[in-house]
C-alpha cells in the first residue's frame, strides 16, 4: 500500500526531478532563493525591476495548461491525517519540496512573507 502511494504522488509530478536537483545547494556559483508562487502578482512586480520590458508588445492570450480537475474525485481532500502525514512525507523526501520547506520563511526567500505570517506558516499537515 505504502509503495502504491508513492507511486501515485510522483505519478502527480510533473518533471519535478528535471528542475531541482539537491546538489545545486552546494554549488558556490549561484544563491538559491524561493518565493510563494501565490498570488502571482507579488513575483511579477519583483521580476518587473530585474528585467527588460519586452521589445515587440503582444496581446496575452491565456492558454489552459492544467487538466480540469474533479476535487470531489481526489482523496486527499477527505482524508484523514494519517494519510495526509503519509502524502506529507512522501513530498519532504523529494529534493524540490525538501528545499522549498526549508526555504520559505528564512533568508533565503525572494519575496518575503510579513513577519507575521512567517510565525504562523505550517509544515504540513496538522503544522508537522
Amino acid at each position: 500500500e505504502a509503495e502504491d502511494l508513492e507511486n501515485e504522488v510522483k505519478s502527480c509530478m510533473v518533471h519535478i526531478s528535471n528542475r531541482f536537483n539537491s546538489e545545486l545547494e552546494h554549488d558556490t556559483s549561484i544563491h538559491l532563493k524561493c518565493f510563494n508562487p501565490i498570488p502571482v502578482d507579488r513575483y511579477l512586480e519583483y521580476m518587473g525591476t530585474l528585467l527588460q520590458p519586452k521589445r515587440i508588445k503582444s496581446e496575452y492570450i491565456h492558454r489552459e495548461s492544467n487538466k480540469p480537475r474533479n476535487k470531489t474525485a481526489e482523496c486527499l481532500w477527505t482524508a484523514g491525517e494519517e494519510f495526509k502525514t503519509k502524502v506529507y512525507d512522501i513530498l519532504m523526501a523529494m529534493d524540490y519540496y525538501n528545499f522549498c520547506s526549508r526555504c520559505m520563511g528564512s533568508r533565503h526567500e525572494l519575496i518575503p512573507l510579513t513577519p507575521w505570517s512567517r510565525k504562523t506558516k505550517k509544515k504540513g499537515p496538522k503544522g508537522h
